[in-house]
């Protein structure tokens, strides 16, 4: 296994990435049933910090007091289409996004213990359940996480620890939706604690899953995407209203690997 290490410089405090693979840096050509440890079938980028401002401020804004996790362009509303208004740590990742062409993907958060997926949002902003087209692919992947966590899938405020983040609680100009539509990859936002700053000796390795069970989550998750895209084909994605949106989600090609991303806001 080999890693490497590059940085956006977006912002006064850069974005760090660390990239794991047997070749990090090139698109790999590995043969479809070698499966022995996780860098032998997944590219896996893991970005520490997609807010280094206010993660250094200890606040939810960026060094603009600006909230990142709202920056993303909105398939519903015509919020964030003014790129020159658009944050450059958005506009940083949003490149990278489109750069990279991730299958999958996770954004961490604290300040709850669920596994959230799309969409995050309703087209008349209420408060409901509203199913993307792959509604079934994203609840397997959640209860992928959810399973593996300590106690995630015991949580009492949602059943089996996940949930549509319409359903939780609307955003609007979030990166999972954008991420999806745009970017062709599956992305969760697990939400690992419930504390949103916790202290250090809180940090510790029984409250998430061990690594072996992290990367075979990887695994899992990458499969059960490649699977639904192999299934439908190359079909155009659809909105809630079932209308194209008119552009291609597909597959990575056979002989390249499928790529995740891990990041943490």
């Amino acid at each position: 296994m080999r890693s490497r290490k590059f940085e956006f410089r977006a912002t006064r405090n850069s974005m760090w990435v660390m990239e794991i693979s047997n070749n990090p840096g090139k698109e790999e050509a590995k043969p479809a049933f070698k499966a022995t440890l996780i860098v032998d079938n997944v590219h896996l980028h893991i970005l520490p910090s997609m807010n280094p401002d206010g993660f250094s401020l200890r606040k939810r804004g960026n060094a603009y007091n600006i909230d990142r996790n709202h920056d993303f362009p909105d398939q519903f509303f015509p919020i964030n289409d003014d790129i020159d208004k658009r944050q450059p740590e958005t506009k940083a990742i949003m490149r990278w996004l489109k750069d990279i062409r991730f299958t999958a993907s996770a954004s961490l958060h604290g300040g709850a213990l669920v596994a959230n997926y799309p969409w995050d949002e309703t087209e008349d902003k209420s408060k409901s359940y509203y199913a993307c087209p792959d509604d079934e692919t994203f609840k397997y992947m959640a209860k992928v996480y959810s399973g593996s966590h300590f106690n995630m899938s015991k949580s009492e405020e949602f059943e089996s620890g996940i949930t549509n983040g319409a359903q939780w609680y609307p955003i609007y100009g979030g990166m999972q939706d954008w991420n999806y539509i745009f970017a062709d990859c599956f992305e969760l936002t697990l939400e690992i604690t419930d504390n949103k700053w916790p202290p250090v000796n809180d940090c510790t390795p029984a409250t998430e899953p061990q690594p072996h069970q992290q990367l075979n989550r990887s695994r899992r998750e990458t499969k059960a995407v490649n699977k639904t895209r192999e299934t439908n084909g190359p079909a155009a994605s659809k909105n809630t209203k079932g209308e194209s949106r008119g552009k291609k989600v597909q597959s990575p090609p056979r002989h390249q690997q499928p790529k995740v991303q891990l990041s943490l806001h």
